[in-house]
């Protein structure tokens, strides 16, 4: 049997990638692959967190030999770390056959953009720091003012 690199086997259709991670991509595919004797009705879906991901398309017939790119995108970030599995269900479309669904798992992890987080931290200090040293040259600039001040009025 010929070695499969990246993807899943399972009764007669593949996927490649055999997962998905989301660091600071916001939008993965991974291809579908028909390589059942018969066409093929598709159906994909989020196992858990399904608010956090759009999958286009959702549903699908490949034909024998057929490919199909399935996009994912986060519809938002997660506060932390996420992990799911991706549903990929089959159905045998074939008129007179037993009717059976098969399916694979695609593992998915998420974790938040650690680089808009690094960024907002960046700018907050940076903001902070600015403001505490306008806060301390004012100061400076009221004391030296107020030494110049009576230092011109000197002793009556």
């Amino acid at each position: 049997m010929k070695k499969l690199t990246s993807a899943i086997a399972l009764i007669g259709f593949m996927i490649s990638p055999s997962s998905l991670h989301f660091k600071s991509a916001t939008t993965q595919d991974f291809l579908v692959t028909n390589g059942a004797k018969d066409p093929a009705h598709f159906e994909i879906y989020a196992d858990d967190y399904e608010n956090y991901f759009v999958i286009q398309p959702a549903s699908f017939d490949l034909p024998t030999g057929g490919n199909q790119h399935v996009s994912v995108a986060m519809s938002k970030t997660p506060d932390g770390s996420i992990a799911t599995n991706i549903s990929i269900l089959s159905n045998a479309n074939s008129s007179g056959a037993v009717a059976f669904q098969t399916g694979i798992k695609l593992p998915v992890t998420a974790s938040p953009k650690i680089n808009s987080n690094l960024k907002a931290s960046i700018g907050d200090f940076a903001s902070s720091l600015i403001e505490h040293w306008l806060l301390t040259l004012i100061a400076v600039m009221l004391i030296v003012s107020i030494l110049i001040f009576a230092k011109r009025q000197g002793p009556n």
